[in-house]
C-alpha cells in the first residue's frame, strides 16, 4: 500500500511533515495491520544553489527525536534516480524536515510503502 508523504511541494522555503506511523501499536489493538518497508524522496527543477537537506526523523514516543538520516539535495533533478530508503523499523513515527539553503525553487514529492 502506497502512501503520498509529500506531493508537489513547492521547495522555496524550508518545512516538516506530520508524523506517519511505520509499525503497528501492539498495545492499541489491530487498527494498523501493516509496518513500513520503505520511503522514496524526490525532486525536479530545483533552482538556486542545489545544497538543501532533507533529514527523516525517528520517534517512539512523538516527544523525543533522533535524525535517522540526512538526505543531500545536490542536484536539479532526481526523478531517473530518486532516493530509496529501506526501512527496518525499530521506532514507531518518521516525518521529514527540509531545508531549503540556497534552494530557491524546485518540486518535491515523497511516499512510504506499507506491507
Amino acid at each position: 500500500m502506497l502512501s503520498e508523504i509529500i506531493r508537489n511541494r513547492g521547495m522555496n522555503e524550508d518545512f516538516g511533515t506530520e508524523w506517519f506511523p511505520v509499525q503497528p501499536d501492539p498495545f492499541k489493538g489491530p487498527e494498523m495491520k501493516v509496518s513500513a518497508v520503505s520511503l522514496q524522496i524526490s525532486w525536479k527543477d530545483v533552482t538556486g544553489t542545489p545544497d538543501g537537506k532533507i533529514d527523516v526523523i525517528a520517534s517512539d514516543d512523538l516527544v523525543m527525536e533522533s535524525i535517522g538520516t540526512t538526505v543531500n539535495i545536490n542536484s536539479a533533478n532526481n526523478e531517473s534516480d530518486s532516493e530509496m530508503l529501506l526501512l527496518f523499523p525499530s521506532f514507531r513515527f518518521i516525518k521529514l524536515k527540509y531545508t531549503k539553503n540556497g534552494i530557491t525553487g524546485g518540486t518535491m514529492n515523497a511516499v512510504i510503502e506499507y506491507e
